[in-house]
């Protein structure tokens, strides 16, 4: 039996990163506005910032 101590701000970490894992194994793009998460994933590729617009 695994236990994981996870802290909620970890969540949103697990579910952007469970969400970009299935974008890439998909060939699209996984959309966010969580910044923090975005500086720190880019250079995997298939991100993209909300807020960038394009």
């Amino acid at each position: 039996m695994v236990t994981v101590n996870c802290r909620l701000p970890y969540f949103q970490y697990l579910f952007d990163t469970l969400y970009h894992a299935l974008a890439i194994h998909l060939n699209t793009v996984f959309v966010t506005a969580d910044e923090l998460y975005y500086r720190k994933a880019e250079t995997v590729g298939y991100i993209q910032l909300l807020s960038d617009g394009q």
